[in-house]
């Protein structure tokens, strides 16, 4: 018993020790104390460490007094390497929010992408050349790896039926929230690195919500005063060329004429979605995160917090950020409830007060409307709309999926017709990894959850398991963190620059001060307050809760949060000692490191680096109406990036407008080869080939669209009027019919054919398709009036039986007495007119089922 007794008590000074030695980096005269103390306890436990989860060591790499000094300079050095790379990373963190990120597929934020795969090279590289690395590793880890390894996977398979550029970019950005993941499972495992992070975010946050607010009261009212003053200035201001009453204009109208804040999000759901873990966060920290002196200091912080926050979250109108904020809430009150901890009534009562009187001045100031809560059945009817269609899509390709950034061309197939949008993203996370990721990405996501599962429940059975040591040090990470945040303006002003814009000047003289502020007056609580693994999980709750709803998994500045939450429950619940690499391992992990990074340089980084100033000096030209200068930096663009459909689509309409019809139909079969999924492109080449007058090569282009896109009512509409155009007078018809059975169907006012345009010769434009609609249907006879013989030919005897009466009716053949339906007096005219009705025949048996059994050369 005393051998035993005397083994345990060497094996907690183990596990304290070795906790300690891992936070700090160490002086030389303290190493030498610490390490006797750790020899003796190995001594002691040397059959002991499979108790405390240790890698097995052999016993050459036990430390001895010889090789202490060596191994303190390797520590402290790897320990500055960890806290420059923990520099870096948050600023990368911090800029990732505060940069437009929605266009990912086009390349944008392509510089944050970048850093993050430079630091963590670089990272590598140091201790490979150190001698020394260390990683935490565990099934979770190899899990998230094998999902972004099948998110890859599913991106090769998009080569010749989709958009490879942009499923290419959307994947990088998807593979850099991977190395979040795992950077920040290396360099912040610390709780004090932890709370230095969250503070932070916490901090952007609250720069983003004084931006949307300043968006809401001053900015987006003046933009509505000058666009009623001077609306072609204002939209040629904002790249939009359309004119006043077409439907992209009606668009900007309507998105300008939302109250909603958007801060640097596209979309309100976005920026709520964003916001709604570190509103949970902050309830949670204003309640228990802080014990002893100057809590009034920590009160007033964080209820700062939670009001800005609060108030731009109110107003953005998300009804799923709502829901999933106040389930948090209760979930925070219950965890509080089930550890016997004292409810702080007067603070639960101001907070109520509080929220009160936030929705009071959201509904005074027009910002919250009771339509937020009528127009909540309506919003989950178009959520079941687009999920029923997303199901089509993945029912259409299970195993791969329809790969990253591709799924709209897809969805279109699948739209229902009284569904309001052809939507970016399915609006459900789950769904949206399982439709571009198939079934094996699926599959990888929720042994992801199976392992994360599995390590809190471990957690749950240990009841004594140690927790990862505080830093003994005074400033620890703190100031790599402050550094790092010190230089995320420089990372926004350069990540916005690579793209022809700058950040809105309210973010940096508003935004970015009021979150400097926040972070400084966070310090205190940095260094000794309380992170709780049960608040990081119900935050991560509320993100979860709130994509299943509004999607956005995709977007960087949203999903970033996940994988940071994920992070910090991952390094809470790992207490194991990091792995010691070896040599060869090392070596092994720097050359896959070398290897994606090499991809990522040659797929994405330089042709998108080097193509976009091409693009810039595209448009100057173009606006300058320097058209030749335009077509040949288009010709530099399209060189170096040959998987762009931009450059092509672009050089197709200059070459229309220089009327060099050879060239133009070449950039036409370039653009629609590298994306042949996308019903708008083939409506766009189609429009030009009629402002050049052929109708006729726009007839099958806009047959493809319809195809694609076979719900949509305008596509049938335009396709009828240029098939009348064209002279094919049957399929006309029946596509008129059929755009005014759609637009029948739809319910959304804005999206009605009276409120659309159609296309003529030499781009003339026909306002009212409905109209011109009605006067190109008219009633065909059904197949039921004409007999039809037996065996193959009776579709094509039906067809030349239809055309025939259409030619009696329009008056063509006087000398025919017969009756439609009369086969025998048919007969005699058939041999007649045999030549005249097959074009027509065949036209008829191209819009019908039956063109599955006969093929054009038959009703020759």
């Amino acid at each position: 018993m005393g051998c035993f007794t005397l083994r345990l008590l060497g094996l907690r000074q183990l596990a304290r020790t070795n906790a300690a030695m891992r936070e700090v980096p160490l002086r030389r005269t303290q190493f030498g104390n610490r390490l006797n103390s750790v020899c003796c306890s190995v001594l002691l436990v040397n059959d002991c460490r499979t108790a405390v989860n240790l890698p097995p060591r052999n016993q050459s790499h036990r430390p001895t007094m010889e090789t202490g000094t060596a191994s303190s300079v390797g520590l402290e050095r790897n320990q500055t390497s960890r806290s420059v790379a923990l520099t870096v990373c948050t600023a990368l963190v911090m800029a990732t929010p505060l940069v437009p990120s929605e266009a990912v597929r086009d390349g944008q934020g392509i510089l944050i992408i970048a850093g993050w795969f430079v630091v963590f090279g670089c990272w590598v590289g140091a201790g490979v050349l150190q001698s020394r690395m260390q990683i935490r590793w565990r099934w979770i880890d190899t899990a998230i790896l094998l999902f972004f390894v099948a998110f890859a996977a599913s991106t090769m398979m998009v080569r010749g039926e989709g958009n490879v550029r942009y499923a290419v970019n959307t994947m990088w950005s998807w593979s850099s929230m991977g190395v979040v993941y795992l950077a920040l499972r290396q360099w912040t495992w610390s709780p004090k690195a932890m709370r230095a992070i969250c503070a932070a975010m916490l901090a952007v946050s609250v720069c983003l919500s004084v931006h949307g607010l300043h968006q809401y009261f001053v900015k987006l009212p003046e933009l509505r005063r000058s666009y009623e003053a001077d609306k072609r200035s204002v939209l040629d201001e904002v790249g939009i060329y359309e004119s006043l009453n077409s439907a992209v204009v009606r668009e900007f109208e309507d998105r300008l004429r939302s109250k909603e804040p958007l801060a640097t999000f596209a979309l309100t759901n976005s920026l709520a979605g964003f916001l709604a873990p570190w509103l949970v966060l902050a309830m949670a920290l204003l309640v228990g995160g802080r014990r002893g002196h100057r809590l009034w200091l920590h009160t007033i912080v964080m209820a700062m917090v939670l009001v800005a926050v609060l108030c731009c979250l109110v107003l953005t109108k998300s009804r799923a950020a709502y829901v999933a904020c106040g389930m948090a809430a209760c979930l925070l009150a219950l965890g509080a409830g089930h550890q016997g901890k004292r409810v702080a009534w007067r603070r639960v009562l101001a907070s109520c007060g509080v929220l009160g009187a936030i929705v009071a001045g959201a509904i005074v100031t027009r910002g919250l409307d009771w339509r937020v809560v009528t127009e909540s059945v309506k919003t989950l009817q178009y959520r079941l709309e687009y999920w029923e269609a997303t199901l089509g899509v993945i029912s259409s390709r299970p195993v791969w999926g329809c790969g990253p950034g591709n799924f709209q061309q897809h969805y279109a197939a699948h739209k229902l017709p009284q569904a309001s949008e052809t939507i970016a993203d399915p609006h459900n996370f789950l769904l949206e990894v399982w439709a571009i990721s198939g079934t094996v990405g699926l599959v990888s996501l929720a042994v992801v959850g199976v392992s994360l599962a599995g390590m809190w429940w471990q957690r749950l059975e240990v009841a004594t398991q140690t927790m990862p040591a505080e830093d003994l040090s005074r400033a620890g990470p703190v100031w790599w963190v402050y550094a790092g945040c010190a230089l995320m303006p420089l990372v926004v002003f350069a990540a916005s620059i690579l793209f022809g814009s700058l950040p809105d000047p309210s973010l940096l003289w508003l935004g970015m001060p009021v979150g400097a502020l926040v972070l400084v007056l966070m310090y205190p609580w940095i260094q000794h307050g309380n992170l709780d693994l049960k608040w990081i999980g119900i935050a991560g709750f509320a993100l979860l809760t709130n994509l299943l709803a509004s999607g956005g998994i995709g977007f960087s500045g949203v999903a970033q949060n996940a994988w940071i939450l994920l992070a910090f429950v991952a390094n809470q619940l790992d207490v194991r000692l990091p792995w010691e690499l070896g040599r060869k391992t090392q070596f092994a992990v720097l050359l896959v490191v070398l290897f994606v990074g090499g991809l990522f340089w040659q797929s994405m980084y330089r042709p998108v680096t080097q193509f976009q100033p091409f693009m810039l000096a595209a448009e100057y030209h173009r606006q300058k109406g320097n058209e030749q200068q335009a077509i040949r930096s288009l010709k530099r663009a399209a060189q170096i990036d040959p998987a762009s459909v931009l450059p092509w689509r672009l050089l197709a309409s200059l070459y229309q407008r220089a009327n060099d019809g050879k060239a133009m139909e070449h950039a036409i079969e370039q653009t629609l080869r590298r994306d042949p999924q996308s019903h708008a492109l083939y409506q766009q080449m189609a429009e030009l080939w009629l402002r050049d007058g052929r109708p006729e090569r726009a007839v099958p282009l806009l047959q493809t669209a319809v195809k694609l896109y076979p719900a949509s009512g305008i596509n049938h509409a335009q396709l009828a009027w240029t098939c009348h155009l064209a002279g094919n007078v049957m399929t006309a018809q029946n596509h008129a019919a059929k755009a005014i059975e759609l637009d029948t169907l739809n319910p959304h006012l804005e999206q009605k054919l009276e409120h659309q345009a159609l296309i003529g010769l030499r781009g003339k434009r026909m306002n009212d398709a409905r109209a011109m609609m009605n006067r190109l249907r008219k009633p065909t006879l059904r197949d039921s009036s004409f007999p039809a013989r037996s065996g193959m030919g009776s579709g094509v005897w039906r067809a030349r039986m239809l055309v025939l009466s259409q030619f009696s009716r329009s008056g063509m053949l006087p000398g025919w007495s017969g009756a439609p339906g009369d086969v025998a007096a048919v007969k005699g005219w058939r041999a007649k007119l045999l030549i005249a009705a097959s074009p027509l025949a065949t036209d008829y048996l191209r819009t019908s089922n039956e063109m599955r059994f006969f093929s054009v050369r038959e009703s020759i």
